[in-house]
């Protein structure tokens, strides 16, 4: 909406702001010293009628809109290793070993390194003896793999533990060695990978 203003006051007061700079006249509209047309109240630039152009509000320009970078996704990783029977179980037995020990030491010092993470491990036994005692003892060796990690600092929330008897085997059950192979906790842990930078 365009008004006449015929005031010879208001006519000397846009006079006096051009004459000091603080607005330019170019062509038909009134503009700032940066260029932006100046405004009224109301958004509207108002013409005198002596072609001046009055307008009693500035009105600076809406600030460029900053994008908005959403972050990527922390980078996950899913690791599982296959601790040695030779090193973590006696024959018979679900007690770990020392050498079992150091076996598992990595996984826990990997796991330090890991945000948001958890720790699945399953035990194993050879095929002699009775199947369901094999299973039991194949969950005992999980546990007792599972409180040794808890033992050093691991929370016991994040570890879940099973045994699956003697499925699975990774060697022949006819040799000694590859019995000892196949009593062995297998060890599957995931979570957020931490940058260091």
């Amino acid at each position: 909406m365009i008004k006449n203003i015929t005031s010879l006051s208001a006519v000397a007061l846009v006079t006096v702001l051009i004459s000091t700079g603080a607005f330019a006249h170019s062509g038909k509209f009134l503009s700032d010293s940066a260029g932006n047309r100046v405004l009224d109240g109301n958004g509207n630039c108002v013409l005198a009628d002596n072609g001046i152009d009055v307008c009693a509000v500035v009105v600076a320009p809406a600030p460029t809109p900053v994008p908005v970078v959403a972050p990527e996704p922390p980078e996950r990783i899913v690791q599982n290793v296959s601790l040695n029977g030779d090193a973590l179980f006696d024959n018979d037995s679900a007690v770990l070993t020392d050498a079992g020990k150091v076996s598992v030491d990595p996984i826990v010092v990997g796991a330090r390194n890991i945000n948001d993470f958890t720790i699945s491990l399953v035990g194993y036994a050879d095929s002699r003896g009775n199947a369901d005692y094999n299973q039991k003892l194949s969950e005992r060796r999980a546990q007792s793999v599972a409180d040794y990690m808890i033992s050093q600092g691991i929370d016991a929330s994040v570890i879940a533990v099973s045994g699956r008897g003697e499925a699975n085997p990774v060697a022949s059950n006819a040799s000694r060695e590859g019995r000892a192979k196949n009593r062995r906790v297998d060890a599957s842990f995931s979570g957020e990978k931490i940058t260091f930078k």
